[in-house]
């Protein structure tokens, strides 16, 4: 059985780039120091990740 495929608009690259930029600008400590609102923006908000690709792609960075 295949995954369901996400498409994202440019509206989605677009919230996404200014997320990520606001976090860049706003944390101290590197991107680690942000995964907590990683997590909840890819997770929690947009659904684009679930739990254990998220922890996975924490692990493989």
């Amino acid at each position: 059985m295949n995954a369901p495929q996400l498409v994202f608009g440019w509206h989605d690259w677009l919230d996404l780039f200014i997320h990520y930029l606001m976090l860049s600008l706003l944390s101290l400590g590197g991107a680690i120091s942000a995964t907590g609102d990683m997590h909840r923006y890819l997770v929690e908000d947009k659904g684009w990740l679930s739990e254990s690709q998220f922890s996975e792609s924490i692990a493989l960075a």
